[in-house]
């Protein structure tokens, strides 16, 4: 985790000067299938922060690089904010993922497992 995070770190911080590397594409693609790799095993051994600050990484890279991040880091971040009681962020997440794959129904569940759980008026 540690090594990818901080090729993360060093690849935003090249992306943010303004200069399109031009492997762009590709580093994209590696991180894409390297994020959802390694945050899948942060979750599976209970180190949701870690798993957040992957997809975190990743999300912002993509944001910056003018591309659309694949809606599964919004999903799995919310899920693991909702697992640390973050409540504002998960559901922040969960609907960015309802904007960017609507059709999908295992985030409504989430949402409304989410609202069940709530006390009313909370959410809003």
């Amino acid at each position: 985790m540690a090594d990818l995070q901080k090729e993360l770190e060093e690849y935003i911080s090249l992306v943010k000067t303004g200069k399109t590397p031009s492997n762009l594409q590709s580093k994209l693609e590696f991180f894409d299938l390297r994020g959802i790799q390694d945050g899948t095993a942060l979750d599976n051994n209970n180190k949701k922060a870690d798993a957040i600050l992957i997809y975190s990484y990743i999300i912002e890279l993509f944001q910056i690089a003018n591309k659309t991040p694949n809606p599964r880091y919004f999903f799995r971040r919310g899920y693991n904010y909702a697992e640390l009681g973050e409540k504002d962020k998960a559901l922040s997440d969960y609907m960015r993922y309802v904007e960017l794959k609507p059709g999908e129904p295992s985030v409504y569940n989430n949402i409304g497992l989410f609202y069940l759980a709530s006390p009313i008026g909370i959410l809003t």
